[in-house]
């Protein structure tokens, strides 16, 4: 049986278990952004940053081919921690950068749903 959650909306404050669609019953706000797409947003933004293209990302990446870098970054699939240490390498950056920006990432997405909610 699925784990029911309780989560409070950061625009209505309204206490509700977590919806299937992901949006606040009474604001239509979105209650979280889950770790999986933030992490693929940081990725994407990262890889662009550095001017690569994905097909450039995946020459840096053993055993990766261009359409893998495409299913991590529309969180299609979400990478593993080896996967992620092989794209921090590949980036030039380290572990932590790519986690913590992707907590950033989730973090400024939640300040955005609920100014868009007021």
């Amino acid at each position: 049986m699925k784990e029911r959650r309780v989560i409070r909306c950061r625009g209505c404050s309204l206490n509700q278990l977590v919806t299937a669609n992901g949006l606040c019953r009474r604001c239509r706000a979105q209650l979280e952004i889950p770790f999986s797409r933030a992490l693929s947003v940081s990725l994407r933004i990262l890889r662009q940053a550095l001017g690569l293209t994905q097909q450039q990302l995946a020459d840096r990446v053993e055993r990766l081919q261009r359409t893998h870098i495409s299913v991590y970054e529309n969180a299609r699939k979400s990478p593993t921690l080896p996967k992620v240490h092989l794209f921090a390498e590949a980036l030039g950056v380290s572990d932590f950068v790519i986690i913590s920006f992707a907590e950033a990432v989730r973090d400024a997405a939640g300040r955005d749903a609920q100014k868009r909610a007021c």
